[in-house]
């Protein structure tokens, strides 16, 4: 039995880079770059892939689509797109249905150290940890 779909949201910068990635280092693990004007015809596509890498734009814009999938990990990459609780892309990442959820806090800034204005991404105390799970951390 396959499993369901994994999703990885991230800057849009950073989405090339993954797929390169992925093909280099996982080359059996089956990648679709879910971005760009020509997106909306790969979403009945999605259980034929183990990773969706998407960005925090496309999140937004297609949250109402996305909602109707349900991953069974849902990854957000440099997670300060969302560390404002009230952004739309935290909001739309709190409404995405999956089994498992991560954030990636940025590399070189723990989490430790954000100001508590920025801590919307946490919400919790996360002393030397740059992955944590964000269901509880952007809970409303």
């Amino acid at each position: 039995m396959r499993q369901q779909s994994s999703a990885s949201m991230k800057p849009r910068s950073l989405v090339f880079n993954w797929i390169q990635e992925a093909a280099k280092f996982t080359p059996r693990l089956k990648v679709l770059d879910y971005t760009g004007s020509s997106r909306h015809s790969l979403r009945e596509k999605f259980a034929e892939y183990d990773l969706i890498i998407t960005t925090y734009g496309t999140l937004r814009t297609d949250i109402t689509e996305l909602t109707n999938f349900e991953f069974d990990y849902v990854m957000l990459d440099e997670s300060q797109a969302i560390k404002n609780a009230d952004s739309q892309s935290a909001k739309a990442a709190r409404l995405l249905r999956a089994r498992h959820r991560l954030a990636v806090a940025e590399a070189g800034r723990p989490v430790e150290r954000r100001r508590p204005v920025d801590v919307g991404a946490t919400r919790r105390r996360a002393p030397n940890r740059i992955i944590f799970r964000f269901h509880s951390a952007i809970r409303n």
